[in-house]
């Protein structure tokens, strides 16, 4: 058996050893002629991990069987009252591993429904290094009303609902870095409690 698991960016929530373990415990794979093995079985087994998102199953001629794995990609970690999951590329959610902690950031949220309002955040927070480094926790609450947590100071920036910021998006976080600009310049990022970008040409701090 030749298994091969993408480690997408740096992903390992499962490997080819846990692969190949859970398909012998589950199947009788050794000494089962190619022909008889129960390939639609070995990929519902395979599609039945919550890390893995895509399983080829392929038989080849010389007795070889090739499994290969796509693992799902978690964009975010969910805090909500039912408890921690990872929210994935594709929308869904995954339970969190044993195996590894993906360095994604975390959502307070009520729901994972709620937690979908933060994606245009998310999406950029992939693209952009400075908002990956500056981000570190997003909240979102009963109303779908978005607010950041940055790694650096102790306030809370509220970017309102995201009918609103979703089409002055770039402008609130030029707005935010004007304003991190200016108190790194006087040395004091401790000063102000909360920054308030939820009103249309207005940025409002908050001692």
């Amino acid at each position: 058996m030749k298994v091969e698991v993408e480690h997408v960016e740096g992903m390992y929530f499962t490997d080819a050893n846990q692969i190949q373990t859970l398909l012998l415990t589950r199947h009788d794979v050794v000494g089962t002629p190619m022909s008889e093995l129960p390939l639609n079985a070995l990929h519902k087994t395979l599609m039945g991990q919550p890390s893995v998102a895509r399983a080829q199953v392929v038989p080849h001629l010389s007795g070889t069987l090739e499994i290969k794995i796509e693992q799902h990609r978690p964009i975010a970690r969910l805090v909500m009252p039912e408890g921690s999951f990872y929210l994935e590329s594709k929308g869904g959610t995954m339970p969190l591993s044993s195996n590894y902690s993906a360095p994604v950031p975390v959502i307070h949220c009520p729901s994972a429904d709620a937690a979908m309002q933060a994606l245009p955040l998310l999406n950029l927070m992939r693209v952009d290094p400075f908002w990956d480094a500056m981000i570190d926790q997003i909240s979102v609450n009963e109303k779908g009303e978005v607010a950041l947590i940055p790694r650096v100071g102790q306030l809370t920036i509220q970017l309102g609902h995201p009918s609103q910021f979703n089409r002055r998006l770039d402008q609130q976080l030029s707005d935010i870095q004007k304003f991190y600009r200016a108190q790194i310049a006087t040395g004091d990022l401790r000063k102000y409690k909360q920054l308030d970008l939820s009103f249309a040409g207005q940025v409002v701090a908050r001692k």
